[in-house]
């Protein structure tokens, strides 16, 4: 199977190829995870200055893919996500989402994904989220790279 590349990647939050994207790129973090930094802007909002709930769990789902993928080198798919929003992500103040690998279970993958921001020298966790995701069935990329 070829290997993930973000340059030609659909991706709406890490894909170098969707003019309507994020464009995240996520980085090898010290705890063995990946992390990123981004700061959203109203494209992104639901209510008034605060980030889509829909949104926020997306950035962790992709954060969680990108931790497996990095370590495994596996395709994945989301099997199940549980998000808990613990405050607000404000539109236009810089945030950092993380994820790592909890522990691999036959054929599940299980990671878990935070969403932080720095506050008064410390960090405050945003939201969090526990996933569960399976190896992608055999033509699911094939069709993902050649839409017809």
């Amino acid at each position: 199977m070829e290997p993930f590349n973000p340059e030609t990647s659909g991706c709406i939050i890490c894909g170098g190829n969707n003019p309507i994207g994020l464009h995240l790129r996520f980085l090898p973090a010290p705890d063995g995870g990946v992390e990123a930094e981004l700061t959203l802007d109203e494209n992104w909002q639901g209510y008034a200055q605060l980030a889509h709930g829909g949104i926020v769990a997306g950035l962790m789902d992709d954060a969680m893919w990108h931790a497996i993928y990095r370590r495994t080198e596996r395709w994945m798919v989301t099997a199940e996500i549980r998000v808990r929003y613990k405050r607000p992500v404000v539109i236009g103040q810089a945030v950092r989402v993380r994820a790592v690998i909890e522990r691999l279970d036959g054929r599940l993958v299980h990671a878990v994904a935070t969403i932080l921001q720095s506050k008064d020298g410390g960090e405050s966790i945003l939201a969090e989220a526990h996933g569960r995701f399976l190896a992608a069935p055999g033509g699911f990329i094939g069709f993902r790279h050649s839409p017809e």
